[in-house]
């Protein structure tokens, strides 16, 4: 008897180290920490760990997208930011972090060695600058 609680026990402590029996807004906070710390590979675990239980968590997403700006995956976080703007129009953080996008897209379009002869580049550039404003 005393085998099976302490294995239960250890599985139980396993679990929760591992975050299984984390709530969503332990992990949310967690998130916003390790954004601030600058590790934004760590926020976007947490956080997609967060849509896994609850796809519909606009704060989520929005520290998703704060995450995958960070992270240079601007493909990424343009899809998570236009599917929060696609339900709510008018959020004003998800509009800030677009424009977080588009400063991150020109930054990495004007970086191409061939930027001033690339005419390609140059209408990528002419879209993300339009979809910042």
């Amino acid at each position: 008897m005393m085998r099976k609680t302490t294995l239960a026990s250890v599985l139980l402590y396993v679990a929760v180290m591992a975050g299984c029996g984390e709530s969503v807004a332990h992990r949310m906070q967690r998130a916003q920490i390790a954004l601030s710390n600058g590790k934004p590979d760590l926020a976007l675990k947490l956080v997609n760990g967060v849509l896994a239980r609850d796809g519909g968590n606009i704060e989520a997403r929005l520290l998703k997208g704060e995450a995958e700006v960070r992270l240079l995956r601007l493909g990424e976080a343009q899809n998570t930011l236009a599917w929060i703007l696609k339900d709510q129009p008018d959020n004003a953080k998800a509009h800030r972090q677009l424009a977080g996008w588009a400063t991150a897209r020109l930054a990495n379009l004007l970086r191409q060695s061939d930027f001033g002869t690339n005419s390609d580049l140059q209408a990528q550039f002419a879209s993300a600058l339009a979809t910042g404003q």
